[in-house]
């Protein structure tokens, strides 16, 4: 799988992940904005069908026929196969991650996404990359998630919680924020 194909399936699904359940009126309008962007002209929520996700009509994930099957590392078994027609498989993994994600100590958590709102806020957005890092890595060493789990999935879970937690806190940054987000998994992502 291409690094462009790669990178539009994270995309998709860390949609998924922070448009569900998403309580906050203004972060909605954001992330269904960012969504957009993403050749979808709808909420990738919805039951109803998108426009074609990459020019070739498919995003392969199982890695097996992939060039290059990095995602397959970064996000373990957790892919199935998506397509256009498929967006509840983009779900299906998002809510493999959520189930992750609930995991965590939900207040140190929430003191993480809020200490990381103030620190993006007063940071120039070419360091937000390098303050989103330090955020996960901050969280990840006060020991809020169970150990068992594969680090790839715990590192996914936990940046897209602390991403979401921000957005919701300021919605305003949540465009500045999704891209950081995806350099930053990019950047992590094994190779």
């Amino acid at each position: 799988m291409d690094a462009t194909v790669c990178d539009q399936y994270v995309a998709l699904v860390s949609l998924a992940f922070l448009q569900a359940g998403c309580g906050n009126a203004e972060c909605q309008k954001e992330l269904l904005s960012v969504s957009r962007e993403f050749n979808s002209d709808r909420d990738i929520n919805s039951n109803g069908v998108s426009r074609e996700v990459l020019e070739d009509g498919y995003l392969e994930t199982d890695g097996h026929s992939s060039p290059n099957p990095n995602i397959s590392a970064w996000l373990g078994d957790l892919q199935p196969f998506v397509g256009p027609q498929r967006p509840a498989a983009i779900q299906e993994v998002a809510a493999e991650i959520r189930v992750i994600a609930d995991q965590f100590e939900q207040d140190v958590v929430a003191q993480a996404a809020q200490n990381l709102s103030w620190t993006l806020q007063n940071s120039p957005l070419h360091n937000w990359k390098d303050k989103l890092s330090t955020g996960v890595d901050q969280a990840l060493s006060q020991g809020v998630i169970p150990i068992e789990l594969a680090q790839e999935k715990v590192m996914l879970a936990l940046t897209l919680t602390l991403v979401k937690g921000v957005c919701e806190l300021v919605p305003s940054l949540t465009r500045s924020l999704f891209d950081t987000m995806l350099q930053y998994i990019s950047h992590r992502r094994p190779r």
